[in-house]
């Protein structure tokens, strides 16, 4: 026993002595041989073959960056450049546990060879086996709390990219609705307005058409059709004669009734004005007009020493004898012979232009003498009774209430 025991403390001590050289050699020879067993445990641990380089780098940090590099989190680069995280994580767990694993095993094969004899150095070698898988198992902890860190990073980047994509979308579905909505009531519009418009002009130019052909009994009714507007109406015939309209025309005709005597004294000194107008225009043609050929006078000659008046062509059928001219209207001789009658010349001229004047004169005239037997008294009776008649019949109309039967129900369509 006391051997055993003695054994037992002398590899103790050699397993301090290990220790205390291995923390005292700072030189370059204990560094190269911890590189060549991290090396010759991770070929020959269960890591996968796309974390060696990382766990590579990680074992070339000192023991000092070490502790500090604990709570350090990574460069995102580093982090969205490596793929399937959740995967990853998987992985490093199965390897973590193999590497512990392999650690309790070494842990076991280190006790034996300390209680076998002679198997001190088998046991070192045992010791730093597990040294280095400590570390590799921190470093693969370490690794794997980055992992686990970089998975709820991508899950919590996928979750907000879904969030906002739908959010986004769903605006900008409601947005393309609300366009969608407002190009139709636009064209809605459009479209009313456009219906309206031709349907404006087409009443406007009937309207207007009416007006022109002196349709008295348009204008009121028309504008008020026109004010309420296109729609389905239950009417009877467009323009209808109303009750108002009725008596406008019966005041016309009352008050025509009233100055038909002031008209017609008007006619009658129109009329005699154009007679005597008439018979101005004949003296006048007469006394412009040749005695020989009957004619206007054309290039007037007077005789001398009578002083009528002939036409140049006309005065030498008054020659009686060589020199001797006698005048057709008087008989006198004379055989001075004639002068020019340059103003009856002139006269002449100017009559020829009087015919325009004269004849609207007339053409106004015989108008009125047409429309004349439509302004007679007696008509214009006649007409008031009938005005009146219907006046009573519209106002009838109007008191009574509506039945079905009356209405004429006709459907347009603008």
């Amino acid at each position: 026993m006391a051997g055993k025991k003695g054994t037992k403390k002398k590899h103790e001590g050699k397993r301090s002595a290990s220790k205390g050289g291995k923390k005292a050699k700072p030189g370059k020879e204990g560094q190269a041989s911890v590189d060549e067993k991290s090396d010759d445990i991770l070929n020959r641990s269960i890591i996968p073959p796309s974390l060696l380089p990382f766990l590579k780098n990680k074992f070339d940090d000192s023991d000092g960056a070490e502790g500090s590099s604990a709570e350090e989190t990574p460069r995102i680069e580093r982090l969205m450049s490596m793929r399937q995280p959740h995967q990853m994580a998987l992985e490093l767990t199965e390897s973590l546990t193999a590497l512990r694993l392999r650690l309790a095993d070494l842990e076991v094969e280190r006790l034996n060879y300390e209680t076998m004899s002679g198997g001190g150095s088998q046991a070192r070698r045992a010791y730093d086996r597990e040294a280095v898988l400590e570390l590799e198992v921190r470093k693969t902890v370490k690794l794997l709390r980055h992992i686990t860190k970089l998975s709820k990073i991508v899950d919590t980047l996928i979750r907000l990219r879904e969030v906002t994509h739908s959010s986004t979308v769903t605006a900008m579905l409601r947005e393309i609705d609300e366009l969608r909505a407002k190009v139709a009531e636009n064209d809605a519009k459009i479209r009313e307005c456009s219906i309206n418009r031709i349907s404006m002009l087409q009443r406007y130019w009937l309207w207007r058409t009416l007006q022109e052909l002196g349709d008295m009994t348009v204008g009121r009714t028309f504008a008020d059709e026109l004010a309420r507007g296109p729609r389905y109406r239950s009417i009877g015939i467009q323009n209808t004669i109303f009750s108002d309209t009725l008596e406008e025309q019966l005041l016309w005709l009352q008050r025509f009734v009233e100055k038909e005597k002031t008209f017609r004294d008007h006619v009658q000194r129109l009329e005699n004005f154009v007679e005597e107008f008439t018979d101005m225009n004949d003296a006048l043609e007469e006394a412009l007009t040749c005695r020989l050929c009957g004619l206007l006078f054309e290039d007037p000659v007077i005789f001398w020493p009578c002083g009528h008046s002939f036409c140049l062509v006309c005065f030498d059928s008054l020659s009686v004898a060589p020199s001797l001219f006698r005048c057709s209207t008087c008989g006198s001789l004379g055989s001075e012979g004639y002068v020019h009658n340059l103003l009856l010349s002139e006269s002449v001229a100017k009559w020829m232009f009087k015919d325009a004047g004269y004849a609207d004169v007339h053409g106004a005239l015989s108008l009125i003498r047409l429309h004349l037997s439509k302004f007679q008294r007696n008509v214009i009776s006649s007409r008031i009774d009938d005005l009146e008649e219907r006046l009573a019949g519209e106002r009838e109309k109007e008191e009574r209430p509506d039945s079905l039967g009356d209405m004429d129900v006709v459907y347009r369509l603008y």
